[in-house]
This record gives structure tokens, sequence and C-alpha cells, in this order.
């Protein structure tokens, strides 16, 4: 919300290869810091990564999208506008997806199994113990 309308009045006068490097250097350096969090990390901490992380991805996919457009002919710029749109939400979507798996995946083999399979066997060892 911040870096977007910086990004696209800097992506008008610079060209789109001087502001999209230093948003792309903002999100790894929020991924790095990320790679560190422990769980004894401050959500303080965590809010001032993801700030970053979001400078970085507003200074880098305006951008592109609007490198993107300005290669177009006027009478492209409507359908590659929805095309990119759908894009956008398409591969959020599937990566929204792939990360439930990996993170589902992942704290169920780390949960004691109870007997049951998975995370539905714990949920359910847990209820009695909370209401007993």
């Amino acid at each position: 919300m911040i870096t977007m309308p910086i990004a696209g009045k800097l992506t008008d006068r610079m060209g789109v290869g001087k502001i999209v490097l230093p948003g792309m250097l903002l999100i790894i350096a929020s991924f790095v810091a990320l790679t560190q969090v422990t769980a004894t990390t401050s959500y303080w901490w965590l809010g001032v990564v993801l700030f970053v992380m979001g400078l970085g991805m507003g200074g880098s996919m305006m951008p592109v999208f609007s490198g993107a457009m300005q290669t177009l002919r006027r009478a492209a710029v409507a359908r590659a506008s929805t095309s990119l749109n759908i894009l956008q939400q398409v591969g959020a979507s599937i990566g929204t997806a792939v990360m439930a798996v990996v993170l589902s995946s992942a704290l169920a083999s780390r949960l004691p199994a109870g007997g049951g399979e998975g995370l539905g066997a714990s949920a359910e060892e847990a209820v009695p113990a909370m209401m007993g």
C-alpha cells in the first residue's frame, strides 16, 4: 500500500529494472529474517519483518505489471490486464493450498498419533483433556 504508488511513479521515470531490484532485495532480506524465527521470537519482530516484505512486494509487483503492460498495443491491454489478474489470483490460491498441505504434513509428522492418525487424533485427545 505504501510502496506501490511510489514504485509506479518511479517506474515511469526510471524504468522497470531499477525499481524491481531493490524490491526483490527487500523480499529476500525478509525471507532470510524469517529463517531465524524461533518459539521465543516476538510478534513485534515478526510484524516488522512482514512489513518489510510487504514493502518489497509493493516495490516489485507494480513495476513488473506496469512493464508488462507497456509492451502491449492499446487494443490488447484489457485482455492482458484480465489475464494478469486471473494468473495472480490462481497462483495465490495454488500457493496457499500447497503451503497448507506442507504445513499440515509437517505438523502431522511431529504430533503424537495417540492410537489414531495425524492431527484428528491429537485434536480428539485434546478436547477431553480440556473438559475434564
